[in-house]
């Protein structure tokens, strides 16, 4: 008996997925959900988007019993009681679907000592979290031009036990390739996926246009989108120091040399904050929510903060 608890223990170990959040967090997630509107679709369930319909689970209201009405839908109590028949009209649930892509990039995991890719995954799984808590569909992704069609999905799921799964599946995330907006947009345009949110987690450290056309085609299919630009610190102060510096490219290894003073750190700044104004005003205009996220501010201020003030979670 010793021998097989020994045993059933380390097997247990073995199989445990890493845990990307401290599990006495996950109670500060429990009275959030996702705040954001989104477009749904009908679904038998439990989920808070309902119209009135004939069908569901709910009785919602009576009304007069007319010629061709479905006999299943009269309310024989009543029509015993009252003497007159009626029909139920119910309440028709419905639910949306949360897609959550991470980028996957070798530009999210540069600098080993801010690595964006690692709050990526935390902030994924505190998504799926929120979600599945509350019984909600999600599904998880990854892109990059290394992956095969530029972009890895996950299994669809609605039930809190399977939060094992999601995060089995970020624990197994690496950077890895470029930046590939398009293949992230292409894995849903190309499936009949049922409506809902689409979430980016990405640096978004990327020419514009590389961007705003995949924004664009997600929007124009109805679906709601939401861009989370993950900053780190080493993203606005990359270098210290006046001298001279060899720049390689984390994705595509071009080098560059360049003179790093008070000069070219004021021009790099004034870019940055262009390139996060450019993204800003494309999305107010095409109906994205755009939310830039500091790193360095961690995960907890991130989700009870950062989102809230943004209105994705409430």
């Amino acid at each position: 008996m010793r021998w097989w608890h020994r045993r059933s223990t380390a097997a247990t170990s073995a199989t445990r997925p890493p845990e990307l959040l401290p599990l006495d967090w996950y109670h500060k997630l429990d009275r959030l959900q996702i705040g954001l509107a989104r477009p749904s679709t009908p679904r038998l369930g439990s989920k808070p988007f309902r119209r009135e319909s004939a069908h569901g689970l709910e009785v919602h209201a009576y009304r007069p019993y007319a010629w061709g009405d479905d006999l299943r839908h009269l309310d024989w109590n009543a029509y015993a009681r009252l003497d007159q028949p009626l029909i139920r009209r119910f309440r028709a649930e419905q639910e949306s679907l949360t897609y959550v892509f991470v980028d996957i990039s070798q530009s999210m995991s540069a600098d080993p000592t801010e690595d964006k890719l690692a709050f990526a995954r935390t902030l994924a799984a505190g998504l799926a979290y929120v979600c599945l808590r509350r019984h909600e569909p999600v599904q998880l992704g990854a892109f990059s031009s290394a992956l095969p069609e530029g972009c890895a999905l996950s299994a669809r799921w609605r039930q809190r036990p399977q939060f094992l799964s999601a995060i089995r599946f970020l624990s197994e995330l690496a950077a890895r390739g470029g930046t590939d907006f398009g293949a992230a947009a292409a894995a849903l345009l190309h499936r009949n996926l049922p409506p809902g949110l689409v979430i980016f987690l990405s640096d978004f450290l990327v020419p514009l246009e590389q961007v705003t056309g995949p924004l664009r085609q997600l929007r124009a299919r109805g679906l709601a989108v939401a861009a989370l630009q993950l900053l780190a610190d080493s993203d606005r102060e990359p270098f210290q120091g006046g001298r001279q510096w060899r720049l390689r490219d984390a994705e595509s290894s071009e080098e560059r040399e360049v003179w790093w003073d008070e000069t070219s750190r004021a021009l790099y700044r004034q870019a940055l904050d262009r390139h996060v104004q450019a993204l800003r005003d494309f999305s107010t205009q095409h109906g994205v929510l755009h939310v830039v996220v500091p790193t360095a501010n961690g995960i907890e201020r991130c989700f009870l903060e950062t989102l809230v003030q943004a209105r994705l979670l409430c």
